[in-house]
């Protein structure tokens, strides 16, 4: 019987000194954020929870802050917004959507002479075919 080159074992005992400390990270590794985040802003039937919505959308943007940043994070996720009558400003926001179907945001914003948010509404709604 033939005895096992020691150059194998040589390579073999740096590859093991290595993979296994990156194997630990790797598999210990964990990121709940968008599961919290979908706890938190949807009911257990899936459906979007409009009060935890817009006391999220309030806490991110307070009275006082600028227009132009709640417009800035509307458009990031593809939704527009229309200026209204008597300072106030209409967006819609996609939620979820396929082929002829989507969820939407209504988001309608108050705002004051110089361009900042007074309050907002939010209602969910829904379009198809």
């Amino acid at each position: 019987m033939r005895k096992p080159n020691k150059w194998w074992l040589l390579l073999f005992v740096p590859v093991i000194l290595v993979a296994l400390p990156i194997g630990v990270l790797y598999w210990s590794a964990f990121d709940n954020t968008e599961k919290i985040v979908h706890a938190l802003l949807f009911r257990a039937n899936g459906d979007l929870d409009e009060k935890i919505f817009l006391a999220a959308m309030t806490g991110r943007f307070p009275k006082g802050t600028e227009v132009r940043e709640l417009i800035a994070f509307i458009t990031a996720f593809k939704g527009q917004c229309k200026a209204g009558s008597n300072d106030k400003l209409n967006c819609s926001l996609d939620v979820s959507g396929a082929f002829c179907v989507a969820t939407k945001m209504q988001i309608d914003v108050k705002t004051t002479a110089d361009g900042k948010i007074e309050e907002f509404n939010a209602v969910e709604y829904f379009i198809g075919c």
